[in-house]
């Protein structure tokens, strides 16, 4: 594997890192918290900027843009030094998407919708609204990217908050 590694996959995510300044010839568009914005990446630009946070290359000067418009930089120096189960974990996963990115690197569309709420409901609103919901349907197999794109809606509730918090 460690030979598979050295020989295949890293000069892979170095190629990638590389590419950097090429797929982003312009500034990288910020989805910050606080405005409504969308973003759209090729999946090949991703790995670009995932190869750039594997090397911890993400430091200030070495941004497309100033600094102050960067509030964290995205790097996998924590991944790599810490001994835990979980970093090796995600490492693992990491090199995983390195590999299968080598085998088929594609430039299908990942896209960031960020919608922002006006005025945050109330609960007492939510529970006294009695309008139906859209009618949708949950499919238990296969993917959103096997979907056929049409009418097709991600929805991530990774926080307890809409919006973070």
């Amino acid at each position: 594997i460690v030979f598979w590694f050295m020989k295949k996959t890293l000069p892979h995510i170095v190629k990638l890192l590389v590419e950097l300044p090429v797929l982003f010839a312009e500034e990288i568009p910020l989805v910050d918290g606080v405005s409504a914005s969308n973003l759209s990446l090729t999946k090949h630009q991703c790995a670009s900027l995932l190869a750039a946070a594997f090397f911890c290359a993400n430091t200030a000067d070495c941004q497309p843009l100033p600094a102050d418009n960067y509030p964290t930089l995205v790097n996998f120096d924590s991944w790599l030094q810490s001994p835990s189960y979980s970093s090796k974990a995600k490492l693992f996963m990491l090199m995983n998407y390195f590999e299968r990115s080598r085998l088929e690197i594609k430039d299908d569309k990942f896209e960031i919708h960020r919608i922002k709420l006006t005025k945050r409901p109330s609960l007492a609103s939510w529970v006294k609204n009695s309008s139906p919901l859209t009618k949708f349907t949950v499919c238990n197999e296969g993917g959103i990217t096997e979907s056929n794109g049409c009418n097709v809606l991600h929805v991530d509730f990774a926080n307890e908050y809409i919006g973070g918090g």
